[in-house]
């Protein structure tokens, strides 16, 4: 009798805490952020739902239509579930009717996660620092990890979906992917006018800091395999390598266009910075480079357009 209540009530804290992990979060531009955030009493910022689901393994945000200003950087950690979809109704001229608009330095991160989806929504001006996987360099002594900005970053996930998703104006890249594997698919996205500023006469070029350790850069969509000793993130040698084999790559009816990746025109190349194997010029639009050991990995492409970009190439695949 005694050992049948307690795995009752096992049982019991096992569907609460299940429960309590899963959860539908819904906000509205007309909703109040002290309500539940529930179908019925929406909660009315993204920071608020943002910071709900950090406390989650399991998400999903349903914006509905409207404007949203995203004023903090939120990160995430071992999250088995997320999702933000905005509204699927488009506006007359087929523009996304769910729009996000970042405050300066901020961005959105993933590590450790997996079965993350954006779909129906639109990023602008959103860019947050984030370490880079760039190695020493002798010009500049803190060159190595140097920082750089992006609106979207993931680093050791698996399964990304990014579907009906426009990331403009962001003041460096629009997606970085470290180590991501899995099913990654970008489908019927933008990637716009994603460029270095840095509020000097360099902007829209690539520029380091005096010391090396910040990159003004720029580009659509950057994704890196990286050597283990290129990790930037406290992973064993069998973490990292579980990440690089065996995973589809998918870009389908995605367009990139006056995304900008150059370094300045005096820049020689015999200090080497105005090079394609660093991770800040390599491809305007679309960079992947597969760096470390990977094997197994496809690379699927159908329909991808390219328009007005300023880099080397406009899209750049190495191995």
């Amino acid at each position: 009798m005694f050992s049948s209540k307690i795995f009752a009530s096992v049982l019991l804290c096992s569907l609460f805490l299940k429960c309590a992990s899963e959860r539908d979060i819904f906000v509205s531009p007309g909703g109040n952020d002290s309500s539940n955030c529930s179908a019925s009493f929406k909660c009315k910022t993204l920071d608020r739902a943002l910071g709900l689901a950090r406390g989650l393994n399991s998400t999903r945000i349903l914006l509905s239509k409207g404007n949203y200003s995203l004023n903090t950087s939120h990160s995430f950690t071992k999250i088995v579930s997320f999702g933000l979809f905005g509204n699927t109704s488009y506006d007359h001229d087929d523009q996304i009717s769910c729009q996000i608009t970042c405050e300066p330095n901020v961005s959105l991160s993933f590590t450790f996660s997996e079965n993350i989806s954006f779909e129906g929504v639109k990023f602008r001006k959103c860019g947050g620092w984030h370490q880079s996987s760039a190695g020493i360099n002798e010009q500049y002594p803190y060159f190595k990890g140097a920082k750089f900005k992006t609106a979207l970053d993931f680093r050791y996930c698996r399964n990304l979906r990014i579907s009906n998703v426009e990331i403009c104006s962001s003041p460096g890249l629009g997606a970085n992917l470290y180590d991501v594997g899995g099913v990654v698919n970008f489908t019927n996205s933008l990637f716009a006018d994603n460029y270095a500023l840095n509020e000097s006469s360099y902007d829209r070029w690539i520029f380091i800091s005096p010391d090396g350790s910040y990159v003004y850069s720029g580009g659509g969509v950057n994704l890196m395999l990286n050597q283990y000793s290129h990790n930037t993130w406290n992973v064993t040698p069998g973490e990292h390598d579980s990440y690089q084999h065996n995973n589809i790559y998918e870009f389908s009816n995605c367009h990139f266009m006056r995304n900008r990746a150059m370094w300045l025109n005096n820049t020689k190349d015999n200090n080497g910075m105005n090079t394609l194997k660093l991770p800040f010029n390599r491809g305007g639009g679309l960079a992947m480079y597969f760096q470390g050991n990977a094997s197994g990995c496809h690379i699927k492409n159908p329909v991808m357009r390219f328009c007005e970009q300023q880099s080397i190439v406009g899209w750049r695949f190495s191995s």
